[in-house]
């Protein structure tokens, strides 16, 4: 295992290549693909994701904000993968990056006297291999489908939440 950096501990390069995401398109079971590739049998247990430029686009303000990453450029946000995920005999492994952009950003200044944003990234890594998955729908008692319904999960420390996609609080 290791943590990236060259102090002894191991690690690789997966991709060097720069991508864009907007993240408000991934939301509630939508996800891309970073990579999709062979890695070298062993154990991992952190991520970097090296961040050049980031971007917030608040809904009743014409222009977007640039937003300052601190540590994105030079070490990256570190993401420990909990628990590690184990690579051998050609079996496959999925790590999901999973952003909560509910708290991820932090004002600088005030909302009248507004310095932009700081990116402080609510992030965590899951270990599908090991991770599950929770689906449905959320009705109330006459089994109507609720409109607007904040679902959440927690065990341990560790808290997810979600709101329904469009297509879910369509009536049936």
């Amino acid at each position: 295992m290791g943590d990236g950096v060259s102090d002894g501990n191991p690690f690789i390069v997966l991709s060097d290549d720069t991508v864009t995401i907007d993240l408000i398109d991934l939301r509630n079971g939508v996800t891309e693909t970073l990579l999709d590739l062979e890695i070298p049998e062993g154990e991992y247990d952190l991520v970097r994701l090296y961040v050049d430029e980031a971007g917030l686009k608040l809904r009743d303000v014409a222009d977007p904000y640039s937003v300052k990453v601190p540590s994105g450029r030079q070490t990256g946000i570190k993401l420990h993968i909990n628990p590690y995920v184990i690579v051998s005999g050609g079996l496959t492994s999925e790590v999901l990056i999973d952003f909560d952009l509910s708290r991820s950003f932090v004002l600088r200044g005030n909302m009248t006297n507004n310095n932009g944003f700081i990116f402080k990234p609510c992030i965590r890594a899951a270990n599908l291999t090991t991770a599950g998955r929770v689906e449905g729908m959320v009705t109330d008692t006459a089994e109507v489908k609720v409109k607007e319904a904040k679902v959440w999960i927690a065990q341990d420390t560790v808290m997810a939440t979600t709101l329904p996609t469009p297509s879910d609080i369509m009536p049936s």
